[in-house]
């Protein structure tokens, strides 16, 4: 799960993908609504907090905080919860410690560091290959497209899978062809800003 800016956007991401994959409690939550993503847009983050942690708390579920960017205190206290939960498990992605904000307090620990370097062309490729398989590119001049994703990411691993999953979208899409300048601007602006 991307996360989000605000508590409240975090709040429902995390209820609507944990809807999505059939979670009990959730589904017994939004049962009998028609639309339960948008019911759980327009709940409240007091409410959205209560469901998602007696959710949480009673069947504990994996939860990845991918593209943290300056959480707050707010959500620090919200996920320290969870957090110490038996049997909760989290992963939390970010550029860097600062990126983090308060949630350094839960997941940073200098002993368990890991820092990745650029993948080597063999690796980006494999990569490449594994993510166009897994969101299902097709009907692409897929030659085209490896080359210019390689060539412009230079090992990241990131921006690799990004581009990939941006290519599955129409906005990026000209019949058999990528629009790669608009795509790659993208990937840009969410790696570098």
């Amino acid at each position: 799960m991307r996360c989000a800016s605000t508590l409240h956007d975090i709040l429902v991401d995390l209820a609507i993908a944990l809807t999505r994959q059939r979670h009990p409690v959730l589904l017994s939550h939004t049962k009998g609504i028609v639309d339960a993503e948008l019911r759980l847009r327009t709940e409240t983050s007091c409410h959205l907090k209560g469901v998602l942690w007696k959710a949480l708390e009673t069947v504990p579920w994996p939860v990845v905080l991918d593209d943290v960017r300056q959480a707050g205190f707010q959500t620090y206290r919200f996920i320290q919860r969870l957090y110490h939960s038996p049997g909760m498990s989290f992963i939390a992605v970010a550029r860097d410690t600062t990126s983090l904000g308060e949630l350094h307090r839960l997941f940073w620990d200098p002993r368990q560091e890991l820092k990745v370097g650029p993948l080597s062309k063999p690796q980006a490729l494999q990569l490449f290959r594994l993510a166009a398989e897994h969101f299902q590119l097709c009907g692409i001049d897929m030659e085209s497209f490896e080359k210019q994703v390689i060539d412009s990411a230079k090992g990241n691993p990131g921006e690799i899978l990004d581009m990939c999953q941006r290519a599955t979208r129409e906005e990026y899409r000209s019949g058999r062809y990528v629009k790669f300048a608009p795509l790659r601007i993208d990937t840009i602006m969410r790696f570098r800003s």
